[in-house]
């Protein structure tokens, strides 16, 4: 009895945070106002349901060692971090990671969002981080690391500044994970259908947890490094 509570009070822990963390998201940077409007999505979204009667290519497996980075900075990399530990994934996170992180690594976790208060934190310019994520991306292609692009934030991590960062990141990966609101243009759909990249689209962020655990095998230990932590 008291096992199944302890287990009820954890996913409810779980899911409180993934809620609060998605809500900073949102106020951390807000979509700008003006970019598309509301009748220009509902077309997008007609579009992509056209789009999504293709046949998916076929999803790949990873496994660990796993890196988990930030592409923009935004706290996306947090909820990306819940959702593995609450599946009990080990993993390592460095929102700034770099080509000589990789080293022992199997798995690249890429959560990409343009966030200019986490680049102020950070300390990074804009140019800087598309060059430092453009890097660890083929450094990771020339090691044959496998990259899992995860989105998390919807619609504040769309637009004009997070968009070079979500283009790069999902075309270099070899699958991704989106939730839905972030994909009402159709966006990632589009590009995972020229690239042959395996999408998962998901309704919300808590439901990003199927997908993770039907291609994460566990039976890896993550580095011990974690600079997260």
């Amino acid at each position: 009895m008291r096992a199944e509570i302890m287990k009820a009070k954890i996913w409810i822990f779980a899911v409180l945070a993934i809620t609060v963390l998605a809500f900073a998201a949102v106020a951390d940077d807000p979509a700008p106002a003006g970019e598309e409007s509301a009748g220009e999505k509902e077309e997008a979204a007609a579009g992509k349901a056209e789009k999504s009667e293709t046949a998916a290519p076929e999803v790949v497996k990873f496994e660990g060692p796993i890196l988990v980075t930030s592409a923009g900075q935004s706290v996306d990399i947090k909820l990306a971090g819940v959702l593995l530990t609450r599946l009990g994934i080990e993993y390592a996170s460095n929102p700034k990671a770099i080509s000589e992180d990789l080293k022992g690594i199997k798995t690249l976790i890429v959560v990409p969002g343009y966030s200019s208060k986490g680049l102020g934190s950070a300390g990074i310019s804009r140019d800087d981080e598309m060059k430092r994520i453009e890097t660890l991306l083929a450094s990771a292609s020339k090691s044959d690391i496998r990259v899992l692009a995860m989105h998390l934030g919807g619609n504040a991590r769309r637009g004009v500044q997070s968009d070079d960062f979500n283009a790069a990141v999902v075309r270099a990966s070899d699958m991704a994970i989106v939730v839905a609101q972030g994909d009402e243009d159709g966006f990632f759909s589009e590009i995972c259908k020229e690239e042959r990249i395996p999408l998962k689209v998901v309704k919300v962020i808590a439901d990003a947890m199927k997908p993770l655990e039907e291609v994460i095998e566990k039976h890896e230990e993550a580095p011990e490094k974690d600079s997260a932590k």
